[in-house]
């Protein structure tokens, strides 16, 4: 699972066998949580503060572009 991205202890990485559409996974801690890129959402989380939440959320938001890049980098563009 390469990691695409570390910030404030977070780490974003995207599977090599995931599916569409374009999304990201966030470690920190013992928590977790998956964002959709277009547009940045929240759709999944398990064991993280809404705290963690929320600023996952404005990094992924922070680096939508970059984030997408490496997406389609891994899988190609959906």
């Amino acid at each position: 699972m390469p990691t695409v991205l570390t910030q404030n202890g977070f780490r974003f990485f995207i599977p090599t066998l995931d599916h569409p559409p374009a999304h990201v996974h966030v470690a920190k801690g013992g928590g977790q949580a998956k964002f959709n890129l277009l547009p940045v959402e929240v759709i999944k989380t398990k064991n993280m503060k809404m705290s963690e939440i929320n600023e996952a959320f404005i990094i992924a938001c922070q680096h939508q572009a970059e984030l997408i890049q490496a997406w389609e980098g891994i899988h190609g563009r959906h």
